[in-house]
């Protein structure tokens, strides 16, 4: 559940949510207030009977549920101000507003406004409740009727449902127009228990053959990974847990097995294949020949060229390597 604040200057229609386009425009995902966890929609803190929030405020609700039966699901809402649900048949997209209570009013005590949808058993659905308060009292209520059931029962634990978990520091993943939308937290998204990660680090364990590179894995951790990484040494140790080891083997240019694009024949050696570098990609010429000095004046051999204002033949590279030697 989370709540928004929003500007009183709207015009009327849009404070009181008239229909579902007005209400989607009363929201400012940018004046996030709040965030809280209920069981089921008869939460005290959203109780439409009460005065919950300020004046000009949004209320939001999104959970996923389990069907448990196939065939035509109710579902009804009240709520003060104008209020809307929406099912999503694929939680993410684009769904379909099931039931709704446009306008500026009280609660009605009813579930009169309702709507039907097909659901079928064990698929996972998501819920979405829409609210905008103008002034005075402020929340809602959801109910469902399963198939074949003659009795409205509160949205909740009575079914399997999951949600978004947000941690404190991670709420700016409910100030976006895609969350309002579609429900989607727009970063850190799980849905239940506290946020797990799989942490990879490439190192060694020390200098020289004898450590070869590895890839250590953490898994299930709540850390973030400059906590095991970034720091003072040694990174990457047992400091939260003890990883799982891999060891690097890379192999390329291997005519057996395929050869990669950037691989080249070298006839010395009985032949080999090796892979291009910044070294040949820079420094192999083209096959002819220049003065060092000059750059532009071609020559075959160094009697081409005069050694003492022109240099020597040399081949023709985009990059020149040479020695420089001096004393300390």
């Amino acid at each position: 559940m989370v709540k928004y604040r929003h500007s009183s200057n709207k015009g009327n229609d849009v404070l009181c949510g008239s229909n579902h386009n007005n209400l989607l425009s009363s929201y400012e995902p940018g004046r996030y207030e709040s965030h809280f966890y209920i069981s089921d929609m008869n939460a005290s803190e959203i109780d439409p009977n009460n005065d919950n929030s300020p004046n000009y405020s949004n209320f939001f609700a999104v959970a996923e549920f389990q069907a448990d039966i196939t065939g035509s699901w109710q579902f009804a809402i009240d709520g003060n101000d104008g209020v809307e649900l929406e099912i999503q048949t694929t939680p993410g997209s684009t769904g379909t507003i099931v039931a709704s209570y446009y306008k500026c009013h009280i609660r009605c005590n009813c579930q009169s406004y309702n709507g039907t949808i097909s659901l079928t058993k064990d698929n996972w659905y998501r819920l979405i409740v829409r609210h905008t308060e103008k002034t005075g009292k402020d929340g809602f209520k959801v109910w469902y009727k399963k198939p074949g059931s003659g009795s409205w029962t509160i949205f909740g634990n009575t079914l399997t449902i999951r949600a978004p978990y947000i941690s404190s520091d991670n709420t700016c993943a409910l100030t976006s127009t895609d969350f309002i939308n579609y429900g989607t937290p727009g970063t850190g998204e799980v849905l239940s228990g506290p946020i797990s990660r799989h942490l990879f680090c490439s190192t060694s364990l020390g200098d020289g053959p004898s450590y070869p590179p590895i890839i250590r894995m953490l898994q299930n951790k709540i850390n973030r990974i400059w906590e095991w990484v970034s720091k003072e040494r040694p990174v990457c140790n047992n400091s939260l847990g003890t990883p799982t080891d891999y060891e690097v083997r890379v192999q390329v240019c291997n005519a057996s097995v395929g050869l990669e694009a950037n691989c080249k024949y070298y006839p010395s050696g009985g032949g080999i294949y090796k892979p291009i570098g910044l070294l040949q990609k820079y420094g192999e010429g083209d096959g002819s020949k220049v003065c060092s000095k000059t750059i532009s004046k071609p020559c075959n051999t160094d009697s081409d060229c005069n050694t003492s204002t022109e240099g020597l033949c040399v081949e023709n590279a985009k990059m020149f390597y040479g020695l420089i030697t001096g004393s300390y």
